[in-house]
């Protein structure tokens, strides 16, 4: 729950300035002796760069690491939020927002990431995703609200240095607590298992890698049939195993070390944490599911 926590508190984070420049641009802009008209680029210019990098930002983390990224990017939410309460006219104002911005647009996609790679599917997974999809419209609310107390209390710019204070905290918090994916590497007579999930990233990547030619990629490390895997199931949970040995086996998995390291470096490459032991995969499933 923890770990849960600190993935979603940096999108929460990232989404206050939404709400604060929409409530405060216009006081903000007058303060600095712009117009109404010159003030909307106070209120535009996080939004306009935090949507226009988003993509960007995934493909990033997907090559250098998701949790890598979001703490860089944090880090430049935070910096350029700092800088912004040192500003003395719009224009500087409205582009050090913007560059905040960035910083936003490369925590969303990859803590999102995060969750997929952190947790496994099930009620802890739900949970989660519910609750980051929460923190949109409740991040936008309290950044109104901030505002408003900031702006009407305080110098404007004790907003920025707040906001760059909580920021502070929060990815230091989640620098320290979510765990980096951790890669596994065949070896030779282990067994290793691909899931659902993870095929389907490895067809996608078919399509969508350059990097990914004409090749036998979707490959299983091992041999195993209905009756192994129906004892292993039994091992683990012995009242929830039914049924008993069968006469003719299933048919044994593939043992092809080349194309299992293929398929782990593509995982790899799209930010998975790559292939788990069978009895792993199994009692994460029998976790989650029942």
């Amino acid at each position: 729950m923890f770990v849960s926590a600190a993935i979603v508190l940096p999108q929460l984070v990232q989404m206050i300035p939404y709400g604060s420049g929409i409530n405060a641009g216009l006081e903000i802009g007058k303060r600095l002796g712009a117009t109404p008209a010159e003030s909307t680029w106070i209120v535009a210019s996080y939004p306009l760069t935090q949507g226009a990098f988003v993509l960007m930002g995934g493909r990033i983390g997907a090559v250098y690491g998701h949790k890598n990224t979001v703490v860089v990017a944090g880090a430049f939410w935070v910096l350029f939020h700092l800088i912004s309460g040192f500003m003395k006219s719009v224009v500087t104002l409205s582009l050090m927002r913007g560059l905040s911005g960035i910083g936003g647009a490369f925590i969303v996609p990859n803590a999102i990431a995060l969750l997929t790679v952190t947790f496994l599917p099930g009620k802890m997974r739900n949970i989660t995703v519910g609750f980051f999809g929460t923190t949109t419209p409740v991040g936008a609310a309290l950044g109104s609200l901030l505002a408003g107390l900031f702006v009407q209390l305080t110098p404007w710019k004790w907003l920025f240095f707040f906001l760059a204070m909580l920021g502070a905290i929060v990815f230091t918090l989640f620098a320290f607590v979510v765990p980096g994916v951790r890669f596994t590497h065949p070896k030779n007579n282990a067994r290793y298992y691909i899931d659902v999930q993870d095929t389907a990233y490895l067809l996608v990547a078919g399509v969508a890698l350059e990097s990914v030619t004409n090749e036998r990629i979707l490959a299983y490390n091992g041999a195993a049939s209905w009756n192994t895997l129906r004892e292993d199931v039994r091992r683990m949970r012995a009242d929830f195993a039914t049924g008993e040995y069968e006469d003719v086996e299933g048919i044994e998995i593939s043992d092809a070390h080349e194309d299992i390291q293929r398929a782990e470096e593509i995982l790899r490459e799209l930010g998975r944490p790559g292939f788990i032991g069978k009895d792993e995969m199994l009692k994460n499933f029998l976790d989650a599911a029942y």
